[in-house]
């Protein structure tokens, strides 16, 4: 009798064990995206705004970000803007810059918002009135970028679908996908500004 509960009892502990190797096996996607983005900027002067950046989030929600951002002219004179009578100018301004961010993101199903703040290498190129010509002038400096995030993407495993969604993309659910958001970004520098901006993204962008 003791003999054959010694056997019932090794055999349940070598099934739980069994259970539990394959569940460890079994990982969840690593929370990896990219996204592009445009919109306006503003400093004393309205752009246009361009970027690029790749995104990691580990442990729970700290997120790491690399970023490639610009503002590109021409450029107007904000009372330029506001009076409808004035001539537009023709003054251009360029800034890049490569930043890297650390922030923190938070998920709620299908939704995130998220918060970094980084350091960054800016080269800028703008144009100056001498006289009756404008003169280019370049200049390179450090700055403080800082984004705020809010984004949408798919809120469980789908077939992945080409061309806005419309061409089904093999049979198996993936949990890699598109993603559309807001985000509110700029940078404190020389030549501060901050801008708005619409971004189209791919990657995985929670544990599924």
């Amino acid at each position: 009798m003791k003999k054959n509960i010694t056997i019932v009892m090794l055999l349940l502990y070598l099934s739980s064990f069994g259970q539990d190797s394959i569940v460890s096996k079994v990982k969840s996607n690593p929370v990896i995206f990219t996204e592009f983005y445009a919109g306006g900027a503003v400093t004393n002067k309205v752009s246009w705004l361009l970027g690029y950046n790749l995104n990691y989030q580990f442990k729970h929600n700290n997120l790491l970000t690399a970023r490639l951002q610009g503002i590109i002219g021409p450029s107007l004179d904000l009372p330029t803007v506001m009076d409808l009578n004035s001539d537009y100018s023709d003054e251009r301004v360029i800034q890049g810059e490569v930043a890297l961010l650390y922030g923190k993101r938070w998920i709620n199903n299908n939704i995130s918002y998220s918060v970094s703040v980084g350091a960054s290498a800016v080269a800028g190129n703008h144009y100056e009135k001498v006289g009756m010509y404008y003169e280019s002038f370049s200049e390179n400096y450090f700055g403080v970028p800082f984004e705020f995030n809010f984004k949408y993407f798919k809120a469980e495993k789908k077939i992945f679908k080409a061309y806005y969604g419309l061409i089904p993309i093999g049979k198996r659910k993936v949990s890699f996908a598109r993603s559309v958001g807001l985000k509110l970004t700029g940078t404190l520098s020389k030549n501060s500004y901050v801008g708005l901006g619409i971004t189209y993204g791919f990657g995985w962008h929670k544990k599924y």
